[in-house]
């Protein structure tokens, strides 16, 4: 007997690379938006930290 039915790992699968899409659009979005490594300096143009 298996752990899960094919449809719900499926379902595991697809709801795991959803989650890990949010995770990254999340972080690129960091530091008002100028992404990793990057931060908004007072005139709102992206400076390297």
């Amino acid at each position: 007997m298996t752990f899960l039915s094919a449809p719900r790992a499926k379902a595991l699968v697809v709801a795991a690379a959803i989650a890990g899409g949010l995770g990254l659009a999340g972080s690129a979005q960091a530091a008002g938006g100028c992404g990793p490594g990057f931060h908004p300096n007072p005139w709102g143009i992206c400076r390297p930290n």
